[in-house]
Order: C-alpha cells, then sequence, then structure tokens
C-alpha cells in the first residue's frame, strides 16, 4: 500500500492523470479504496476531452481505453460522454486513419486494442469493424513483428498480447 499512498500523493500534488489511474487502479488491486479517490476522479474527469477521450499526444485510442477501464474497476463511467470520440473511428476506413494520425509509428495493435475496448465500454457491443480487425490481424501478424522498426524494440509477444487483449474484450475465442 506505500506504493500505491506515493503515487496518490504525487498524482494529486502535479494533478497527473496517469498517476491518478495507476493509484485507482492500485487501490482496486488491493481491493480497497483511496481516501483520496474523489480527488483523483476529479484529476482524471479534468483532462477529459470535449469529444470524450483523454489525448496524452499520441496514444490516445490506449490512453482511453486504460482510463475507462480503471474507471470500470470502481464502477463509474467517464463523466463526459465517449460517444463523439467513437464516432470518429466508427468504420475500418476511420479507424485506420485515426490511428496513422494518432498512433505510434508502425504499433497497429498497441493501437487498436484501445479502440476496441473504448468502443466495447462505450456501447456494449463489439466495433462495426470487428470482422475487418480479426482478418487483418490475422493476415499481417507474422509480417509486422519482422518489421525491423519495431521488432528492435518490442519482441512479438507484446504485441500479440494487444491482439489477445483485444480478442478478450470482444468475447472472441
Amino acid at each position: 500500500q506505500n506504493l500505491a499512498a506515493q503515487t496518490e500523493q504525487s498524482a494529486i500534488a502535479t494533478h497527473d492523470l496517469n498517476k491518478s489511474v495507476f493509484s485507482l487502479d492500485m487501490y482496486s488491486v488491493l481491493q480497497t479504496t483511496s481516501t483520496q479517490q474523489d480527488t483523483l476522479i476529479s484529476i482524471i474527469n479534468s483532462k477529459q476531452q470535449a469529444d470524450g477521450c483523454w489525448n496524452q499526444g499520441l496514444h490516445r485510442g490506449a490512453d482511453t481505453a486504460r482510463i475507462m477501464m480503471a474507471l470500470d474497476r470502481i464502477g463509474l463511467k467517464p463523466v463526459k460522454s465517449t460517444i463523439p470520440f467513437c464516432e470518429q473511428f466508427n468504420t475500418w476506413e476511420k479507424l485506420l486513419i485515426e490511428i496513422q494520425t494518432y498512433g505510434f509509428s508502425n504499433n497497429f495493435w498497441g493501437e487498436a486494442w484501445g479502440y476496441v475496448a473504448t468502443w466495447i465500454l462505450t456501447y456494449g457491443t463489439n466495433p462495426p469493424w470487428m470482422t475487418e480487425f480479426y482478418n487483418y490481424s490475422i493476415q499481417n501478424l507474422n509480417d509486422w513483428i519482422a518489421n525491423p522498426l519495431v521488432s528492435c524494440w518490442i519482441n512479438e509477444n507484446h504485441q500479440r498480447n494487444h491482439f489477445i487483449g483485444a480478442l478478450y474484450m470482444a468475447c472472441i475465442p
């Protein structure tokens, strides 16, 4: 609990979004509630964008998903609707553009899982492009791993975990 308390104190002192989310997660895992939970949630809410996402620069799909998952673990929903954000990637073509625009270079699965999770946490259903995502992933998984721009800093299991996580969220065996 010391690490949770230290992270929480730092989050509150600096109004840091990531540390606020990590604090909520740590207390949830420890099966306890922070006495500062309302303050942490206030920090998280204050960082949510008008369209419902949490834009920390690049990686906004994954950022939004992990924040929504932390809130969901304690029975909360985002203060602002995430529907406007989801409408920005409501087709396969829009999703690919979103990932190219806001994703890390050559990191399709590191980004895509976040959009899958955000959609599911927003609507309670799989994204309308889930079949395309699955087929694209199956067709390109090994080729993408062989990309020297990526394989030098991420091992193949890391990216496959993103893919498997998206399948788990979508309840696809």
